[in-house]
């Protein structure tokens, strides 16, 4: 997908921080189980389970984006606040256009 973008003129390594995590699973959390299961077939999480045995259920994953073409990008994070708002943190990214 990173290279398609990057192909039609569009840049995300601007709009986003590097490394960084939005999704922070555990198989322990009830809600995000349930979130899950709305597009996770069930049958999955039994690898799931086993896949994260050595990080005590844990994972953490990048699952928001942004790309900008023809717009300067600036000061790209996520808006960790300590406040459960949503089922992953909230990106944010100061823009102009060129």
């Amino acid at each position: 997908m990173f290279q398609e973008l990057e192909s039609r003129g569009y840049d995300y390594r601007s709009f986003n921080t590097s490394g960084e995590c939005t999704l922070h699973y555990n198989v322990q959390g009830i809600a995000t189980n349930l979130n899950m299961g709305e597009w996770v077939p069930q049958w999955c999480f039994w690898f799931i389970n086993w896949a994260l045995e050595r990080t005590n259920g844990s994972c953490s994953m990048k699952l928001d984006w942004f790309a900008g073409k023809q717009i300067h990008a600036s000061a790209p994070a996520i808006a960790v606040s300590g406040l459960s708002v949503s089922d992953h943190d909230p990106i944010v990214v100061a823009f102009s256009l060129r």
